[in-house]
């Protein structure tokens, strides 16, 4: 029968401890390393909205000008072609 680690080299760790020591490591580096993407996320995801929002004005501001163009131009139109029927009786 086999001895665990920790009895058989009572000085050594056994292999149970250095896998937690191990893990709560990585744990800790993959941590800080998400943190880091996690803010430098939220930054371009922010960056990304305001520059989306300001296109999204420009675009509505385009499409207003379009139309009030459209119905002046309509407008003018009918006006005309009612004005010239009226002075043809």
């Amino acid at each position: 029968m086999r001895r665990p680690a920790s009895v058989a080299h009572p000085g050594r760790p056994s292999g149970n401890a250095v896998d937690l020591s191990y893990h709560e490591q990585f744990r800790d580096l993959f941590e800080a390393h998400f943190g880091r993407l996690e803010a430098r996320l939220a930054q371009q995801t922010a960056e990304l909205r305001s520059d989306f929002d300001v296109t999204l004005q420009r675009q509505e501001t385009r499409l207003i000008r379009w139309m009030f163009g459209f119905w002046i131009g309509a407008w003018v139109t009918i006006a005309g072609t009612v004005f010239a029927l009226q002075r043809l009786h």
